[in-house]
C-alpha cells in the first residue's frame, strides 16, 4: 500500500493523480475538498484527513512574554525571491534602534555574500544570526515573522504570528505583504498591533489549512494506514509505461 502527504498545496500540479497511491492524507479542508472529489472521480483510493506531522513539534510548547518583541527574519535563499539585499538598510535600522531583538535565520542554501553581508550587523547588541539548524523554536520564540516567499510563512501563520512577506509569490489576506522596502516599519508597527479583523483572517487561514494543533497528525496517519489496511485497498490502474520510467530511472527492472 502506498501513501501520500504534503502541503505543497501552492504548487502547480500539487492534484495531478498518477495511479500510484492507496491513501491519501491530507491536512485540512483546502485540500481534503479537492482529494475527495477526485477521489469520487477516479474511485481507487480513499482521502483521510489528518494534519500534518511535519507541524506536530510546532505546537508543543509553552508562549512566554518577550521583554522586547522579538523580530524573527528567515528569508528564502532563491536570488529572484530574497529579500535579504533589498530589506538589509531596514533591518540594520530595525536592531539599531533598540526597540526589538532581531533574530536573522538564513537559509542553509543563502548566497555566502548575502551572508557576509548580515556579519557585518552581529556586533550590534539587538541582532543576531541563529545557527541553530531548527527552525521551530524561533518561530514559536517570536513575536512577528519577516519573510518573503518561504516555508517558514506558512508554518509561522498556523501558529497564529503575524507574519510580514515582502513581494510573496502568493499574497493571501492572512498576510501584511510589501513590496517597497520603506513599508517595513510600518508593517512592523501593524503587526505588533494586531487588529481583531487581521487576527480573524488568520484563524480562518489556519482553519481552512491546518486546523488541528493538539501535535498528534503523526498518530492520525498511522491510524488511517491502519484502518485502509483493515479494510482492504482498491485495484489500482496498471500505469504501465510510468512505472516502466520509475523502474528505469532507479535501475531497477526486475519484474513481479
Amino acid at each position: 500500500m502506498q501513501v501520500f502527504h504534503g502541503l505543497e498545496y501552492k504548487k502547480k500540479g500539487h492534484f495531478a493523480i498518477r495511479g500510484f497511491f492507496d491513501l491519501y492524507c491530507t491536512h485540512g479542508p483546502l485540500t481534503t475538498e479537492p482529494f475527495t472529489r477526485l477521489a469520487e472521480k477516479y474511485r481507487y483510493f480513499r482521502v483521510i484527513e489528518t494534519g500534518w506531522p511535519k507541524l506536530d513539534p510546532y505546537f508543543n510548547y509553552e508562549k512566554r512574554q518577550n521583554e522586547k518583541p522579538v523580530i524573527l527574519y528567515a528569508p528564502t535563499f532563491s536570488p529572484n525571491l530574497s529579500s535579504l539585499e533589498i530589506l538589509f538598510e531596514q533591518i540594520k535600522s530595525l536592531a539599531s534602534s533598540g526597540d526589538y531583538d532581531i533574530k536573522l535565520k538564513f537559509h542553509p542554501k543563502t548566497k555566502p555574500q548575502w551572508q557576509k553581508l548580515y556579519q557585518t550587523l552581529a556586533e550590534m547588541e539587538h541582532f543576531e544570526i541563529c545557527q541553530n539548524d531548527n527552525l521551530i523554536p524561533l518561530i514559536q520564540h517570536a513575536d512577528v515573522v519577516i519573510s518573503d516567499t518561504s516555508s517558514a510563512v506558512d508554518e509561522s501563520l498556523l501558529l497564529g504570528k503575524p507574519v510580514i512577506t515582502f513581494n510573496n509569490s502568493q499574497p493571501q489576506d492572512a498576510l501584511i505583504n510589501i513590496t517597497a522596502a520603506e513599508q517595513l516599519t510600518n508593517a512592523l508597527e501593524q503587526a505588533l498591533s494586531f487588529s481583531d479583523e487581521q487576527q480573524l483572517k488568520i484563524n480562518q487561514y489556519i482553519t481552512q489549512v491546518h486546523p488541528f494543533t493538539d501535535g498528534n497528525s503523526a498518530q492520525r496517519i498511522l491510524a488511517a494506514t491502519a484502518q485502509i489496511i483493515e479494510t482492504g485497498v482498491m485495484q489500482k490502474p496498471l500505469n504501465l509505461l510510468r512505472r516502466y520510467k520509475i523502474r528505469k530511472a532507479l535501475n531497477y527492472m526486475k519484474l513481479k
